[in-house]
């Protein structure tokens, strides 16, 4: 007869991951899994009526010296949290002092408070953004140079297709002939596709051609409905999707740091600022906020789904204000 064993941390965590399944929760799915394989790992799960204050903070000392940021810290607790409760409904721990009103006493552990209120300074100007784009066109002096040009051309891609990120620009297909003709690449947001299945129309500008030039990409010699980008071909789970995006991110993130430090910005550059220098640089050249806020598919008032999309003429003339280039290279491009 096998012994019984103990219920540990990550069982019930794996308990409350496959109920997010089933309800086709997938990002709340991923975010339970992320901290399972986070404390298995390194060797953090324990029973559960182990838990207690002095665990917790053993957990809290690894993550730091694993570099997560006071916000990552933080979202992995908020899952750890349930293990808590469980365990306190079960009186399992005596861990009251640390539980206080079903949620966790964050102070206690002197975790870093995250920088919420400067994150709307993260951004680049239209001269910034600009600067990079004319980088990623300079003719690459070797098969490294080709490397990092392209490196910086995602980035711009991202800000260039209405502020995507880059799960959504890697998930971008080839548009259909006719939206070709109309000049347009159209997406679903894929963070958002389950409350909103508004599709957005990214212009192709002349400058959005030229990045796609620098990464090896003719969408008009492309079938349509397949991928603009390799990153995500032959990949069919959601996982193996999630875990080459993450994969994508975290290196491109790392060579962006670099970019940034060279343009001597006061702050870390990553995939972030393209979506938030999109919304800024349009937002100080007085473009309509509701068009922005269409672009970058936030959630729409009643009203605006009333008023029905913008003349496509509009899109190209404010997209066409993302850079600093002569007008005739903002253009709507030619298209038969």
């Amino acid at each position: 007869m096998k012994k019984k064993t103990e219920t540990t941390v990550c069982e019930i965590l794996l308990e409350k991951a496959c109920i997010a399944k089933i309800s086709d929760n997938r990002g709340l799915y991923y975010a339970y899994n992320t901290v399972i394989n986070f404390l298995r790992d390194n060797a953090l799960d324990i029973p559960l009526k182990q838990i207690d204050v002095k665990w917790a903070s053993g957990v809290y000392r690894v993550m730091k010296s694993k570099g997560l940021n006071a916000s990552t810290i933080r979202i992995y607790f908020q899952k750890i949290q349930f293990a808590f409760n469980v365990a306190k409904y079960k009186k399992l721990t005596k861990a009251d002092d640390f539980i206080k009103r079903n949620s966790f006493e964050i102070d206690r552990l002197e975790l870093p408070k995250s920088k919420v209120g400067t994150r709307r300074d993260f951004n680049l100007t239209k001269e910034q953004m600009t600067e990079l784009y004319n980088i990623c066109l300079e003719r690459p002096t070797s098969a490294s140079d080709l490397k990092r040009k392209r490196k910086i051309a995602l980035f711009v891609a991202m800000y260039l297709c209405n502020g995507c990120n880059l799960a959504d620009l890697l998930r971008l297909t080839v548009p259909t002939k006719r939206n070709l003709n109309e000049g347009v690449i159209t997406f679903v947001r894929h963070k958002t596709e389950r409350k909103c299945n508004t599709s957005v129309k990214i212009p192709i500008t002349e400058p959005l051609k030229n990045i796609f030039g620098v990464l090896g990409k003719d969408i008009y010699k492309m079938p349509a409905g397949s991928l603009i980008f390799d990153y995500l071909v032959g990949l069919k789970s959601e996982s193996e999707i999630s875990g080459k995006i993450g994969s994508v991110l975290v290196n491109l993130n790392y060579h962006l740091k670099r970019v940034g430090e060279k343009m001597n910005l006061d702050f870390v550059l990553s995939c972030g600022a393209a979506r938030k220098s999109f919304c800024s640089v349009l937002n100080a050249q007085a473009v309509p906020y509701s068009y922005i806020e269409r672009a970058m598919q936030h959630s729409l008032k009643i009203t605006d789904f009333y008023l029905g999309e913008f003349p496509i003429e509009k899109c190209f003339e404010w997209n066409s204000l993302l850079l600093d280039l002569p007008t005739n290279d903002n253009q709507l491009l030619n298209v038969c």
